[in-house]
């Protein structure tokens, strides 16, 4: 979580140094609902699910939501930094170099 406050903080002040307008295209705004997720998922997780003192730590609701939550912000964000990735480069083996791999974790890290 903090390294995603910590990126978005880079991004921001690289735009501000460059003189460029923030949240414009497609890729930055699904960063931006990332770092939304990212945040509202580990805090969620943190006051709610913590073994030692989470409000509802044997609520399996919650427990359920949170862990699809965070993998739907784990797919979302791989999706926005291949779409990043596509407005820089044009080169289609660099594009499969770097989208296979992610394709291949899928099973492992998004599917149960």
């Amino acid at each position: 979580m903090f390294m995603a406050l910590g990126g978005l903080y880079v991004i921001y002040t690289n735009k501000e140094w460059y003189g460029r307008r923030h949240f414009t295209s497609a890729h930055s705004k699904a960063g931006l609902l990332c770092l939304i997720g990212c945040v509202l998922v580990g805090t969620a997780g943190t006051v709610f699910l913590h073994p030692d003192w989470g409000i509802s730590k044997t609520n399996k609701n919650i427990r359920l939501c949170h862990k699809w939550l965070a993998r739907a912000v784990v797919l979302l964000g791989w999706i926005t930094c291949f779409a990043g990735l596509q407005q820089i480069c044009y080169d289609n083996y660099f594009m499969a170099f770097y989208g296979l791999p992610l394709l291949a974790l899928v099973p492992v890290t998004v599917v149960p």
